[in-house]
Formats: structure tokens, sequence, C-alpha cells
């Protein structure tokens, strides 16, 4: 004990990161990792900020996430949309769905192309829903009009702005 403070093991989470060699070394050898005598037991995945990091820093849990909060929101966009104008609407598209494809998307940089993919569904979706556009249009041209990036360039340009 130092200053009065201790350590609460039930709310302690650690996470091994690292390739599955070295977490299968890792985890039989020291199973719980010991802090001020207080034993904690490791997790497949830990939450930080908004962010879901795992074991192999996949964020395959962090994409989900964000897809399916997102689809909530779009889907109760849909339920008014005919209720808004083009402008109103692409403000609540940005201010809700925006903000969540956008969020800590910096630590993305470098994630599998089948994530990146799944985010890109749920902008292409967004996109639909704001312009009022249904059948087989051209996506890439519906995120032009919006003046919107798409995923892959959204994630390069914090990484950007970041190190700028």
């Amino acid at each position: 004990m130092f200053n009065g403070l201790l350590l609460n093991p039930s709310k302690s989470e650690t996470l091994w990161i690292g390739t599955q060699s070295q977490l299968k070394t890792t985890v039989t050898v020291t199973p719980n990792l010991t802090v001020a005598s207080s034993s904690i037991s490791p997790n497949d995945s830990i939450e930080i900020v908004g962010v879901t990091y795992d074991s192999h820093l996949k964020f395959d849990k962090h994409v989900s996430e964000i897809c399916r909060v997102t689809n909530f929101h779009l889907r109760a966009l849909s339920h008014i949309r005919n209720c808004l104008t083009t402008p109103s609407a692409n403000a609540i598209a940005c201010a809700i769905v925006g903000s969540k494809l956008d969020y800590c998307n910096a630590v993305l940089a470098g994630v599998s192309d089948y994530n990146v993919h799944r985010l890109q569904v749920v902008q292409n979706r967004a996109a639909r829903i704001v312009l009022n556009v249904r059948g087989r249009a051209s996506v890439s041209q519906l995120r032009d009009q919006l003046h919107w990036l798409p995923i892959a360039n959204r994630i390069n340009y914090k990484v950007a702005l970041l190190t700028f």
C-alpha cells in the first residue's frame, strides 16, 4: 500500500498481446499477473477509451461493435428519412454515424481489408439513406456528392493529421 491506494482486482484487467506462438508460451508459463499481492487473470479482449483491443490486435470485436451501433442508428434514421430534408439527414448521419466511424480510427491503420470493407458497407448504407437512393446507384458517386471520404482514406487522413 502506497499513499493509502490499493488495487481493486475485480475492476482490473490484463491482456497478453503477441503472436499465437508467443501467447501459447506466455499464458502457460504465467497464467495470472500478480500486482500488489493481487492476482489478475488475463482477458480475451479489453476496452480502453471505447476501443476494444484483442490479443492479436485484429480489432474484429471493435469493428463488430461499430457496425452494430451504427446499423442501429441507421435503421432509426431510415424510419424518419422521408420527414427530413437532405441537408438535415446528412447532418444527422455525420453526427451520429460519421462520428462512430471516425472515433479513434487511427488505431485501425493496417487493419485487415475485411474489417475495412465491413466499415465501408456501413458508410455506403448511410450514403444511400441520406440521399434516399434505392437500387444499384454508384456508391462512390453518392459519397462524392456528400463529400465523404472512403473509410480507408479516412483512416489514412487521421494518421497523417495526427503525425503532422
